[in-house]
Order: structure tokens, then C-alpha cells, then sequence
């Protein structure tokens, strides 16, 4: 969801044409708005018209859908949206920032990626508070266990998202790396495996994902049990959740793609 785009279209290609061996890809073509934060890869755009160009553009290399992102000019979604939309392609991405994700649904969002960005809004002032840093990341930690899910705010979000089909690509992983790493320790989710990894990655996970402050680490479990709280009454509700998971790749162990020969019975 948003890569290079010269070198995911160069590699389809080779794929489709039996070059290399890879999956059957869908494309989504990122697209992100101009700013000291912009994410460089994908289309970088400061303009309305430009951002329905990379709209075009898309369409016409067969991508399925844009994915938008944090820096988009939240007045750009609608028109961007509903360009997308006669094109036939799906809309989804980061809220952008000072825009609520119930703004983004309204204004064409059909799929919401991580659910921070979701859960975003009901913590922050979503107009004034800045996502494009990692306070959208600190911002989760310190305030999500305090959500209400019962509220009346978080109901009437749900059914907005039941009456428009939206999905939501949660990327659980991540936010369980990111809400229950502590410095020097290996988080429960690598407890299983991380002995197994090269000693440079074993490092790069046993530091902490944020600038968590002395204290803050009951918030920050209270905010990861609230989370797992809040998937289950998206579930619950019927909500559309898509696997993805923005944690770390795999790792081949060398040698284990050199063909053997086989005995034939």
C-alpha cells in the first residue's frame, strides 16, 4: 500500500511475464500531500489538480486504489475521493492530519489503515493536534485506555462506519511493538522467536519504538488492552477488518533456496 512506483510496476511486470517468480500483486498508489513531514515515495503533491492527476495516473497503470496520507490537505480528500471513485478505484490511507476520521468517511474514505488513525479522533482535537509526528504514536499510548467504548461518541462513530461499509487494515503488530516495548527488554510479542534473529536486529527490537516518559508504562498497557477491547467491538459490530500487520519482514536463512536433487521412487 504505496511503494516506489517505477520499481513495483518494473517488478509486476517481470512477475507477469515469468522473469521472476512472486505473487499476483494489487497495486495501491500512495499519495501525500507537501510538507517538512511528506513520505517520499508514491506522488508528492502541493496542488489540487496535480493530486487528480496522480489520481489518473493510477487508473491508468491498472492500481486498484490510492492510498492517501498524512499530509494531505484535508480540503483534497473530497475531490480526490470522488475522483477515484469514477475511475472505479478504492480509497483508503492515514487520516490526514487536522481531519477526523469521521470527516475522511464522509468525504470518500472506503478503507482506514491502522487503527490509530481510526481511533485517533476520539482522543485528540483532531483540528488542532499535529499526526504527521510521532505524537500520533504517544498520543495512543497516553490516552486510548481512558476511551470510553460505551459512549455515545464511539456508537454513533460504529454505525456511521456500518452504514458506509467501511474496512479498517488494524496492523495490529505494530501498534503491540510499539504500546508494550520497553527499552532493553524483549517485547511479548517477540518473546517466541526474537532469539532466533541476527544480533543487529535483536538490538534494533529491544529498543523502545517511542519516547514513552518514566511512568507512563500502566497508560500504555491500559491503552494496549483498550485497544484489543476496541477491534473486538469493531468485530462485534460487524465491521470489515483486512489482515496487514507494518511490523518486520521476514528472514530467509542462507541456503535454504539452494534446489536438491530428489531420488525418484
Amino acid at each position: 500500500m504505496g511503494s516506489d512506483n517505477p520499481t513495483l510496476l518494473n517488478l509486476m511486470q517481470s512477475i507477469e511475464s515469468g522473469e521472476q517468480i512472486g505473487p499476483r500483486v494489487l497495486a495501491s498508489g500512495l499519495i501525500e500531500g507537501r510538507s517538512p513531514f511528506s513520505v517520499r515515495n508514491g506522488i508528492v503533491v502541493d496542488r489540487l489538480d496535480p493530486a487528480l492527476v496522480a489520481v489518473r495516473w493510477y487508473a491508468d497503470h491498472g492500481y486498484y486504489g490510492i492510498k492517501i496520507y498524512n499530509s494531505m490537505p484535508p480540503d483534497f480528500v473530497a475531490p480526490v475521493a470522488a475522483e477515484a471513485h469514477r475511475l472505479g478505484l478504492r480509497v483508503m490511507g492515514h487520516v490526514p492530519a487536522f481531519m477526523s476520521s469521521e470527516r475522511a468517511i464522509r468525504e470518500g474514505f472506503d478503507e482506514i489503515t491502522h487503527i490509530n488513525q481510526l481511533l485517533l479522533s476520539l482522543i485528540i482535537n483532531p483540528e488542532q493536534d499535529d499526526t504527521r509526528t510521532p505524537f500520533r504514536f504517544t498520543a495512543l499510548g497516553e490516552r486510548l485506555g481512558s476511551l470510553d467504548l460505551r459512549s455515545e461518541h464511539v456508537r454513533r462513530f460504529i454505525a456511521l462506519m456500518q452504514a458506509r461499509g467501511i474496512a479498517l487494515d488494524p496492523t495490529v503488530a505494530i501498534f503491540q511493538q510499539i504500546l508494550l516495548s520497553r527499552p532493553g527488554a524483549v517485547a511479548p510479542n517477540d518473546a517466541g522467536w526474537l532469539a532466533h534473529m541476527p544480533a543487529g536486529f535483536q538490538r534494533q527490537r529491544m529498543r523502545g519504538q517511542v519516547d514513552m516518559k518514566p511512568g507512563q508504562e500502566r497508560a500504555y498497557l491500559a491503552s494496549w488492552q483498550k485497544l484489543l477491547a476496541a477491534l473486538k467491538l469493531l468485530d462485534d459490530s460487524g465491521i470489515r477488518l483486512v489482515p496487514g500487520t507494518d511490523n518486520a519482514p521476514g528472514f530467509i536463512r542462507a541456503g535454504t533456496c539452494t534446489s536438491r536433487r530428489r531420488s525418484t521412487p
